[in-house]
């Protein structure tokens, strides 16, 4: 373990979670990259030209659309964590597990920096 974690861990010990919840330190969100297309130019006409006499409503004047492909970077939906602090009643986890859990499942603990929650249920996986 490192030192940071190891003085988060000391940190937590003066706090005990109520049951159900696990006080981790979230490892950096990973992301991988992935070419998705875009439209580049938009096949509509602008409203000021369709009352010019033009055209009679607004609406497509080119049925082709130009498109783009873009590289971009996304979030994964999994995340890794160092627990630090479980309750007494826990004994599927250690102090110092990583576990992998659901992104949308953490909550930050504002009371330590670089702590946050999760329940009890929300890690899928032990990292070995």
């Amino acid at each position: 373990m490192t030192n940071k974690i190891e003085k988060l861990i000391e940190k937590c010990k003066s706090i005990i979670p109520l049951e159900g919840r696990i006080l981790v330190h979230p490892l950096k969100l990973k992301t991988y990259k992935e070419t998705q297309v875009f439209p580049t130019g938009i096949p509509y006409q602008k409203e000021e030209e369709a009352y010019e006499g033009k055209t009679p409503a607004v609406g497509p004047i080119n049925e082709e659309v130009q498109t783009e492909e873009k590289e971009i970077e996304i979030n994964k939906r999994f995340q890794e964590a160092i627990i630090l602090k479980l309750p007494e009643s826990e004994t599927r986890f250690n102090v110092g597990d990583t576990i992998i859990y659901g992104v949308g499942s953490i909550f930050e603990f504002d009371f330590i920096k670089g702590v946050s929650i999760i329940y009890k249920y929300d890690p899928i996986a032990l990292v070995v």
